[in-house]
């Protein structure tokens, strides 16, 4: 009997990317993203910058609830989940606070945006509501993705996260071609998750993990997502406030639709990289239960420089390319300058750095830890805007660039600093 070849690095890897459903990851984030920007571009196109621009703030405000509130529950829940084994019992005192504090955000976001209708949604104060209910209909999606991650079922994560946008779409279109306005488009956007969520409530959660020999940890949600809300919540802000602060600075409503779709097309590889958060974080998790977590402090000086390296050839093709880009795909009413639109993508490269040694510090169980990294990190963006002499776009998207970099330096010496690296 002839021996048996062994298999190639490269072979045995995608074969663990194939087998335990990473690869669905990567197939729901690129159909995700793909079909955010069908969204963009076919909503622009048939609207028209001014009348986009509702759909442009709402869509940021929910970003930045996303960041700072959404994202972080879901990934307390995919630490809790995966350090239990797969526990969902884990959760179960928890989720009461997580509700109440997705209601409670749901509410504050209606009522922002009722009260500055005016400025936000071109007085149409009934859109408040669309942005509370795309809180709740957000929240338990991620509620469910963040069970998904912690018993490491990618596959079923992958698969929702692309089922997500396949129903935003398909009533998009719908809307488009038969009752196309700011307002029934605006709905569309809390209704993508519904007949996800609706399948995961009538046979989904029929589908439970065993329960495994050792009692999960405590529910203590609070003190976690104090700190993992502020990091994350900061690192997503420094990407998706960017709209918000031009509306600040008294630009018009087609700049405003402008700079966020430049914005939004420039963090591709971050929405990409977002979706393999709990493929990252699970393991991690594990290693540092196990307390192999030693050969972390070169790693993340490796990722300084890479990711510095990186996002300087990638804002200097986007300087060249990325106005022509986005004229091709939303129209010239829709580009800013070369310098903006580099300053955007840059952004987002160097915000991918930080994305992966976050969630270094977040499996050790240390969120707090990363409070001053990104309090420097608003800081350095916060003076950037006032006192960098440019025009509102470009002191923008540098504002952007100069805060992920600040808080990238900053994570490394966090990472390397930890006491279990010692």
């Amino acid at each position: 009997m002839a021996p048996t070849q062994p298999k190639s690095p490269v072979r045995s890897a995608l074969s663990g990317l194939r087998g335990d459903g990473t690869a669905w990851l990567l197939v729901g984030s690129l159909v995700g993203g793909l079909l955010a920007y069908v969204f963009q571009v076919a909503g622009g196109r048939v609207l028209g910058s001014v009348a986009f621009a509702p759909i442009a703030n709402l869509w940021t405000l929910q970003y930045v609830v996303m960041a700072i509130v959404l994202f972080a529950i879901e990934q307390y829940e995919v630490r809790a989940v995966a350090a239990a084994g797969g526990d969902v019992r884990a959760l179960h005192g928890a989720w009461p606070v997580l509700w109440a504090i997705v209601i409670a955000v749901a509410l504050g976001a209606t009522a922002l945006l009722f009260v500055f209708a005016d400025k936000l949604l071109l007085g149409q104060a009934d859109l408040a509501l669309v942005g509370g209910v795309w809180v709740i209909t957000a929240g338990a999606f991620g509620m469910v993705r963040g069970i998904y991650g912690g018993r490491a079922e990618y596959r079923l994560s992958g698969i929702a996260t692309a089922a997500d946008w396949i129903a935003r779409i398909a009533f998009t279109l719908l809307v488009l071609v038969a009752v196309a306005s700011t307002r029934n488009l605006a709905w569309t956007l809390p209704l993508g998750a519904v007949p996800f969520l609706i399948w995961w409530w009538l046979r989904g959660r029929t589908a439970r993990a065993p329960h495994t020999t050792a009692a999960p940890e405590r529910a203590r949600p609070g003190s976690y997502l104090a700190g993992l809300s502020f990091a994350n919540g900061s690192l997503q802000l420094l990407l998706g406030i960017g709209p918000l602060v031009v509306v600040a600075l008294g630009e018009s409503p087609s700049n405003v639709s402008a700079f966020f779709v430049t914005a939004a097309l420039a963090r591709a590889p971050f929405l990409i990289g977002i979706g393999f958060v709990p493929r990252v974080l699970t393991p991690l998790t594990r290693m540092a239960e196990a307390g192999d977590y030693a050969h972390v402090r070169g790693f993340a000086w490796l990722v300084v420089v890479g990711t510095i390296a990186l996002a300087a050839i990638a804002g200097v093709a986007a300087y060249f390319i990325g106005p022509p880009v986005v004229s091709l795909l939303y129209g010239h009413e829709f580009t800013v300058s070369a310098l903006a639109t580099a300053g955007a993508v840059a952004a987002v490269i160097v915000a991918l750095g930080a994305l992966g040694l976050n969630q270094v510090v977040l499996a050790e169980g240390r969120p707090l830890a990363l409070v001053p990294a990104w309090t420097v990190g608003l800081i350095a963006a916060s003076v950037t805007v006032v006192l960098l002499p440019l025009d509102p776009l470009p002191r923008v998207a540098l504002a952007m660039l100069a805060g992920q970099l600040v808080a990238l330096v900053a994570l490394a010496l966090v990472v390397t600093s930890s006491p279990k690296h010692a």
